[in-house]
């Protein structure tokens, strides 16, 4: 029983040295590669030798063995995994945060990863200890990653020797370089509200922040693929970012970190710190690379007032506005000048209306065309209404005289969803073209009334019925029957 005791006692003394470091030992290297890096190859290089209390700059390369494969930033997003990487440093020295490259993002199946596509180059930063001698030999880690293509993905790993040389210039320019001032962020609800400090002139075509921190505190994280909001106030930039699940009060994010990309590659490196955020008076980002042309936005706007004659409440009428209009057999000139004057109102009311809301919008007001009718209980008591066009067996009186302006909003219920899309889109540096395309909607809306007293035929077609006869009398045909 002794020796069996002392055969035990042995064993574990044997196991507790290999798996323990004896102070003051060198750190245990890491281990060999497993998977190898044949699918994405890596290297390590050294940015001169290192100089005892400076920064010692070290690369990794990554190349890819053929166009398809991908890497991830630090944060993969949905799905992917991040870099591991491992140091032999001699004691004393310390890995910085790796700096990476801005990433481009992949969205597959409603899921979003942020990748690296190409050869990239990720930096790592090492202050070197007041011995730079305690490294007598080139330094050696390991690295784990992931090699990814639109259909699978590999894990990869290599075992590293760090080589003096490469272009570090170039590979300096490559990564996103740090802003020299704090942000702010701070966690309201189920929204991650960040504030970074940008020159107000700073031109952003497609703004997209990505977060280094995985995870918020919590099990709060980054809803990735969800669309981000910017507004601008003064030299700040604010992001609103959706998160999946909200985060419980006193959560403990002492920092978040991030890149914010302004497209093509371009962008910057942040940090924050916890604060109260305010964006009263804050103006709505305009993102020129999701902007059509201007014709384009034009033309659209014109098409949306004429579909707008076939929505339910606008096309049974359009006959007898035109009826009305035809002076029921009256002169055509008389008819057409107060076809155009009508048109004219309309178009008149609808420029006012929009250069209203802007105007509110750009107070900071929440205010929008027609969301009302998007309301419940305002949908119920219309449909409820006796004199209501969309009651069941509801009866309308309707005027044969065109009004004086615009018909109610009520009658522009399916259009006012493109107009709050528009003006969400334009407002902040297009807001000329958001007025033009309100007079350009209100001309396509009202057109077809317009234009039909200027058809060949009209009078024939709308001339009032003889005494005794039924009906309209034979003429051009009706589009309306």
């Amino acid at each position: 029983m002794t020796d069996f005791r002392a055969a035990l006692a042995l064993c574990l003394v044997v196991l507790l040295s290999l798996v323990a470091q004896p102070l003051g030992a060198q750190p245990v290297r890491a281990q060999d590669a497993r998977f190898g890096d044949a699918n994405m190859a890596v290297a390590l290089y050294a940015d001169g030798a290192p100089v005892a209390g400076e920064e010692w700059m070290l690369a990794l390369r990554f190349r890819p063995s053929a166009p398809e494969w991908h890497g991830y930033y630090a944060n993969p997003g949905d799905a992917g995994q991040g870099m591991d990487l491992t140091l032999d440093l001699p004691d004393g020295w310390t890995m910085g945060e790796p700096i990476y490259p801005v990433p481009e993002r992949l969205v597959i199946a409603g899921l979003m990863n942020h990748i690296y596509e190409g050869d990239y180059t990720v930096l790592v930063p090492v202050r070197v200890g007041s011995d730079a001698a305690a490294l007598d030999a080139p330094l050696t880690g390991f690295v784990a990653y992931l090699a990814c293509t639109d259909r699978i993905c590999v894990p990869q790993d290599a075992r590293l020797e760090a080589t003096r040389g490469g272009d570090f210039d170039r590979w300096r320019a490559e990564v996103a370089p740090l802003l020299d001032r704090e942000g702010g962020f701070e966690i309201v609800g189920e929204t991650l509200r960040v504030a970074i400090p940008l020159p107000a002139d700073l031109a952003l075509s497609d703004p997209h922040i990505f977060v280094r921190q995985s995870d918020l505190g919590g099990g709060a994280r980054v809803d990735y693929a969800a669309p981000q909001r910017f507004v601008r106030k003064g030299n700040l930039l604010v992001a609103d970012i959706p998160l999946a699940g909200a985060a419980p009060e006193g959560s403990g994010l002492a920092s978040l970190s991030g890149i914010i990309g302004f497209g093509d590659g371009e962008g910057l490196r942040f940090d924050a710190v916890p604060q109260s955020i305010s964006i009263d008076g804050a103006m709505p980002l305009a993102s020129e690379a999701e902007l059509p042309s201007l014709w384009l936005l034009i033309l659209a706007s014109f098409a949306g007032g004429l579909l707008l004659n076939i929505m339910p409440c606008v096309f049974p009428i359009l006959s007898l506005k035109a009826l009305a209009l035809a002076k029921a057999g009256g002169d055509e000139r008389a008819a057409r000048h107060d076809a155009l004057a009508y048109m004219a109102g309309v178009v008149l009311a609808c420029a006012v209306l929009g250069a209203l809301v802007m105007t509110l919008r750009a107070a900071g007001q929440q205010v929008g065309w027609a969301f009302q009718l998007q309301e419940l209980p305002i949908s119920s008591a219309c449909s409820n209404c006796p004199a209501s066009p969309f009651r069941a067996g509801g009866r309308v009186r309707a005027d044969p005289s065109p009004p004086a302006s615009s018909p109610p909003l009520s009658r522009r219920r399916a259009p006012g969803r493109s107009w709050r899309s528009l003006l969400a889109r334009l407002w902040c540096s297009l807001r000329w073209r958001a007025w033009r395309s309100s007079w350009r909607w209100a001309s396509g809306w009202r057109c077809p009334s317009s234009q039909s007293v200027s058809c060949p035929g009209f009078d024939g077609c709308y001339r009032a019925p003889a005494p005794g006869s039924r009906g309209f009398a034979p003429g051009w045909p009706c589009p309306w029957g």
